[in-house]
């Protein structure tokens, strides 16, 4: 049967935003946030609280009834962050660890909310009262008061944590409705209209809902929340009976858990925190004879694993592998495990270890060989390495594209794309080539006769640069025509005086890549799309070659069209060098 767990932290905020260094612990102090011009109550600690401050109250009205009292502003990033590593540290109990919605920190009063999915976890701890009471002597240990329930359904364990007589409550399974009739009707997170609505016909427990007819509960209370109405409750525009019955288990309820599933896990906890490499390493031996076993018998192998580590102090920490191929082989999982282990920090010592398995796919058997990392498709560590150590997207492979220009043709991807991308052969030639590589080899005339090209096409810059880099043109007489490159220009601070040239070469991009097709326009950012440039083969007076180019309007512009300008390009650039 499913077990839901609720978590409740009332002032989260202040603990997660502690007092100023300058205020004493026994002194009044808020936090305020400004809503609409003014500034409320955030939250207060027990002291303010004690002498008359409120969260929601005016900041003024507050300080009228508390003089000493201490405001800082809240900071929502910082409370939203700890409200993530919280949830992050719950997954010692379960993986099915969602935030509660309806229970943000960052709104007046601070409390915050954590939703537990612990069906089968709860033998690990010692039954459902041991991981009740080892969750909340956790907490309390931080300095964060907390409150928890255990039911069957979320909307019940939400509510028995929030309105409960007990700060922890357990209701065996198959007892939720019991459990339920004492609670007010706010329990079922309903709408504040509904609420008055309920308490004007004197209906303000479980209990005396549940005893009514539902067909006259239902057509008195169908109507549904608006949006805005909905967003202001943090509630969905449900019926009342549609909430009691989410309540009970009639309907269904799911959570959405912070972390995807895990695929296969594994986690092993300790009475006494290890620290030492070695402990934590073969710790995790014992957790992959736990859970590649399981992998292998679904026919599928690891592509991305994580290890967590649970330290003492509430923190958390995930080292994850990646592998660009399936594989099964625990001594690969420990060498990238062992080579993160450098810069870990495990603070006063690890009280659990997790293994869990986020990607899997079909791995095929095959027969192994003395050369196994030579045959194609085997695994090779030093891609993994590599990957897991530089990051996913440091390590690329570069994939040649069918396109002319040389800056286009090549596409770096990283291992893991370009492996799952299967290679297209380019017809004309013996081995897979771009475009722009068919180029510069028909450049030769003999392979240019081989291919039955009449002409030759023309070389190729052999440095060529990441961006084209516009020139000053100094030309002394005006340029009337565009089907010459300008005979003086400035780049890179120096003067370069052009004494033979060749071309132009136009290259236009694909017609595919155009927001209007074979036309070629320009897209709203002039700059996001490549444009049909002329080309030209240059050297200076001192024998230095560049790869010059002027901007066209369009592919279909005549050569010596010097509309190019228009789009917020520069004219003329330099592309390339020549040896």
């Amino acid at each position: 049967m499913r077990r839901i767990v609720s978590v409740v932290c009332p002032s989260f905020a202040l603990w997660a935003q502690p007092h100023p260094n300058d205020a004493a612990q026994a002194q009044p102090w808020a936090l305020t946030v400004e809503r609409r011009n003014l500034v409320i109550v955030h939250d207060a600690n027990p002291v303010a609280r004690a002498a008359g401050a409120q969260p929601g109250q005016p900041l003024t009205d507050a300080r009228a009834l508390v003089p000493g009292l201490r405001s800082v502003s809240v900071d929502p990033a910082r409370i939203e962050r700890a409200w993530q590593a919280t949830a992050h540290w719950l997954t010692r109990y379960t993986p099915l660890v969602a935030l509660d919605p309806a229970s943000p920190p960052t709104d007046v009063g601070g409390a915050a909310g954590f939703v537990l999915d612990v069906s089968g976890c709860s033998h690990l701890f010692g039954g459902e009262q041991g991981l009740l009471r080892d969750l909340v002597e956790r907490m309390h240990a931080w300095g964060l008061p907390v409150r928890a329930a255990m039911a069957d359904t979320p909307l019940a364990a939400w509510g028995l944590a929030r309105c409960g007589d007990a700060p922890v409550q357990c209701v065996p399974a198959g007892e939720t409705l019991p459990a339920l009739r004492p609670l007010p009707v706010t329990a079922l997170n309903l709408p504040d209209a509904t609420v008055e609505a309920l308490d004007r016909l004197g209906l303000r427990r479980i209990g005396d809902i549940v005893a009514l007819d539902r067909q006259a509960l239902g057509q008195r209370f169908s109507e549904k929340l608006t949006r805005k109405q909905a967003e202001q409750a943090r509630t969905t525009s449900e019926r009342l009976l549609e909430a009691l019955d989410r309540a009970l288990g009639k309907r269904p309820d799911a959570i959405t858990p912070l972390l995807p599933a895990a695929s296969y896990a594994a986690r092993k906890l300790f009475h006494e925190p290890i620290g030492t490499a070695a402990s934590i390493e073969q710790t995790l031996v014992d957790l992959m004879a736990a859970v590649l076993p399981m992998v292998r018998r679904a026919g599928q192998g690891v592509r991305q694993a994580t290890v967590s580590l649970y330290r003492v102090d509430g923190a958390r920490q995930d080292i994850r592998l990646r592998f660009h191929r399936p594989t099964l082989e625990p001594g690969l999982l420990l060498r990238l495990f062992s080579e993160q282990t450098e810069t870990l920090d495990v603070g006063f010592g690890l009280d659990a270890v997790g293994l869990s398995v986020q990607r899997a796919e079909t791995m095929q058997e095959s027969q192994d060989s003395l050369l196994s990392h030579s045959v194609p498709g085997r695994h090779h560590p030093v891609l993994d390495r590599l990957t897991n150590r530089l990051g996913a997207e440091a390590v690329a492979q570069p994939t040649l594209r069918p396109r002319h220009d040389p800056r286009e043709a090549e596409l770096r991807q990283s291992v893991e794309n370009a492996l799952a991308t299967p290679l297209t052969a380019v017809v004309g030639v013996s081995q897979q080539r771009s475009a722009a590589a068919l180029d510069q080899d028909l450049g030769d005339p003999e392979i240019a006769a081989q291919a039955g090209l009449r002409r030759q096409a023309q070389p190729r810059p052999v440095i060529l640069l990441a961006e084209p880099q516009p020139v000053q043109i100094d030309d002394a007489q005006p340029l009337t025509s565009g089907l010459r490159p300008p005979h003086q220009f400035h780049w890179r601070r120096q003067h370069h005086r052009l004494v033979r040239w060749s071309g132009p070469e136009r290259l236009t991009p694909a017609w595919w890549d155009c927001p209007n097709g074979h036309l070629g326009t320009y897209a709203s950012s002039p700059r996001s799309l490549p444009v049909t440039k002329d080309y030209f083969h240059v050297e200076d007076e001192e024998g230095r070659q560049f790869w010059m180019a002027r901007t066209c309007s369009s592919p279909t512009a005549p050569f010596g069209d010097r509309t190019g300008q228009a789009a917020g390009r520069p004219h003329w650039t330099v592309e390339g060098l020549f040896a």
